[in-house]
C-alpha cells in the first residue's frame, strides 16, 4: 500500500479519535449536570436548613401534633394520677378535676372504665403538653367531657340521654345450657343472669334442662331517642317450659314483707333460702358420697359435689348471708364460705379468683357473683367443689330440702292476681307466633309497640 493510502488511513483514524472524544466529553457533561440537579432537588431533612436560612429560623420548636389515646383505669387508679401518668401538667391535672368536681365525683370512677384523653400543643414555659379534653361514659345514658377553655380553664359538658321504657319478650328453645341458647336468642346478658337466678331455688340446671325445653321471658327495655335498645331492666314475667311442664313466675312487691319478689301464679314464693344449683352451663362431675379421689388415688368421703366447667365461669353465691372466709384455703385453693343463718353455710373451693368485694365480713346478695371456676389447690381441672352444710355438717347439696318462701293470702292475693292478669293482657299483645329457636343467630328482642 502507497504511502496516500497510509496517510489517509491516519488521517480517518485521526478523525474516529477525535469523534469519539468529543461524545465522551459530552457524556460526562450530562453526568455532571444531572448530578448537580440531583443535589440541588433532593429532599432536605427536618434539621437541614434550607439555603440562605437563619440559624434563628432552625432553632424554632416542632409544634406538636394532636395525640389522641383512649386508656383504661385499672383498679386503685385515681383520675388524677392518671393524668399525671399520662403527661398532663399538675396544674392541668388539677383544673380539669376541680371542674369535673361539681357535677361527678371522680371516685366513683372504677377499673375497668375508658377515657379518652386528648393533648395538643405546648405549654410555652415548659414545653410540656397542653391537655385539651378527657372524656367518659360512666352509664350508657351519660357522656361527660372536660374541655380547656381560651382562658385556660377547665369546663364539664355533661349529656344525659332521654330514655324511653318498653316492654321487650323473648322465646326460645333450649339447645345446650340456658344461658348461651337465651343469649343466641336475643336476651341481654344481665337478663339472662336475672332468669337463671329466680329459676335457681326450684330448678336443677344439670339435670332438669334438657334440649327442646323452652323458655319466654317479658323484661323492660330502655332505647334512647332513636329507638335503640341502651339498657335492660327488671323481669315482668318468665317461664320455662321443662319436659311440657309450664313454670311461670311473676315479678310481684308485696307491701306487707316490704319486697319484691317472684311468684307462682297461686301466689307462692319462687324463692328458697338457697339456690340448688350456683353455676350455669356446668356439668355435674362428681356426686357427694365415697369414691376414689382423683389425686390421691384412694377412696375417700366427697362432702360436695363437682361442676365441671370452663375456666372463669360465674359463680353466685346460693344465698344471701355473710363472707366467713375469703382466702386461699389448702387443697381448696381459692375458697369462699359463706353463713346464710338457720344453721346453713355453702362453700365454694379451687376458684381461679375471687370477686372485687368478696371479702371476711361483706355482705352479699343471693345470685351475686362471688368468684370464677378455676383449678387451684389440689385440682385435675377446671371446675366447681360445692358444698352445704347444716349445723357444721356437710350434707348432698342436690338432695337437701330447703326452706321455701312466703305465701300471699287475704288483700295481698287479690293484688297479685290482678297484676298477674294485666301481664297476660300484655303478652297477649304479640299473639301467639312461633317461638325462635336459639341455634346460634343473633336475633333482636320484640319490642311492644
Amino acid at each position: 500500500m502507497g504511502q496516500g493510502s497510509q496517510a489517509g488511513g491516519l488521517k480517518r483514524g485521526s478523525y474516529r479519535w477525535a469523534r469519539g472524544a468529543a461524545a465522551m466529553a459530552g457524556v460526562l457533561a450530562l453526568a455532571f449536570c444531572l448530578v448537580i440537579a440531583l443535589v440541588m432537588l433532593a429532599p432536605r431533612g427536618e434539621d437541614a436548613p434550607a439555603p440562605g436560612a437563619t440559624g434563628a429560623a432552625h432553632s424554632l420548636p416542632k409544634v406538636p401534633q394532636k395525640d389522641i389515646r383512649t386508656i383504661e383505669m385499672e383498679r386503685g387508679d385515681t383520675l388524677g394520677g392518671l393524668l399525671l401518668e399520662e403527661g398532663a401538667r399538675a396544674e392541668d391535672a388539677t383544673g380539669a378535676a376541680a371542674a369535673l368536681a361539681p357535677v361527678f365525683n371522680a371516685s366513683a370512677l372504677r377499673g375497668g372504665q375508658s377515657l379518652t384523653l386528648v393533648f395538643e400543643g405546648v405549654h410555652a414555659d415548659t414545653s410540656e403538653p397542653v391537655l385539651r379534653s378527657i372524656a367518659f361514659r360512666p352509664s350508657v345514658e351519660r357522656d361527660i367531657a372536660i374541655e380547656r377553655q381560651p382562658d385556660g380553664r377547665y369546663a364539664v359538658r355533661d349529656t344525659v340521654k332521654t330514655l324511653t321504657a318498653k316492654g321487650a319478650r323473648v322465646r326460645g328453645t333450649i339447645k345446650g345450657s340456658l344461658y348461651q341458647s337465651a343469649l343466641d336468642a336475643g336476651v341481654p346478658d344481665g337478663v339472662i343472669v336475672d332468669m337463671i337466678r329466680i329459676y335457681s331455688h326450684a330448678v336443677d340446671f344439670q339435670r332438669e334442662i334438657r334440649a327442646g325445653d323452652s323458655f319466654d321471658v317479658l323484661f323492660t327495655t330502655y332505647t334512647d331517642e332513636a329507638g335503640q335498645p341502651l339498657k335492660s331492666g327488671a323481669i315482668d314475667f318468665a317461664q320455662l317450659t321443662l319436659s311440657g311442664e309450664a313454670r311461670p313466675l311473676y315479678r310481684f312487691t308485696s307491701v306487707t314483707e316490704q319486697s319484691t319478689d317472684y311468684y307462682t301464679p297461686d301466689g307462692k314464693s319462687g324463692r328458697r333460702l338457697l339456690m340448688r344449683t350456683p353455676i350455669d352451663g356446668a356439668r355435674l362431675s362428681s356426686g357427694f358420697g365415697m369414691r376414689r379421689h382423683p389425686v390421691l388415688g384412694y377412696s375417700k368421703m366427697h362432702k360436695g359435689v363437682d361442676f365441671a366447667a370452663p375456666t372463669g365461669t360465674p359463680i353466685m353465691a346460693a344465698g344471701s348471708g355473710t363472707i366467713r372466709m375469703a382466702r386461699w384455703f389448702g387443697s381448696f385453693g381459692k375458697y369462699v364460705r359463706i353463713s346464710h343463718g338457720n344453721g346453713y353455710e355453702t362453700a365454694y373451693a379451687h376458684l381461679s379468683r375471687i370477686a372485687p368485694g368478696v371479702r371476711e365480713g361483706a355482705r352479699v346478695r343471693q345470685g351475686q357473683v362471688i368468684g370464677h371456676v378455676g383449678t387451684t389447690g389440689r385440682s385435675t381441672g377446671p371446675h366447681l367443689h360445692y358444698e352445704v352444710m347444716a349445723r357444721s355438717r356437710q350434707i348432698n347439696p342436690m338432695d337437701v330440702r330447703l326452706p321455701t318462701g312466703t305465701t300471699l293470702a287475704g288483700a295481698e292475693l287479690a293484688a297479685f292476681k290482678a297484676m298477674a292478669a294485666r301481664v297476660n293482657l300484655v303478652l297477649d299483645k304479640w299473639g301467639e307466633t312461633p317461638a325462635v329457636v336459639a341455634q346460634g343467630e343473633i336475633l333482636r328482642a320484640k319490642l311492644l309497640p
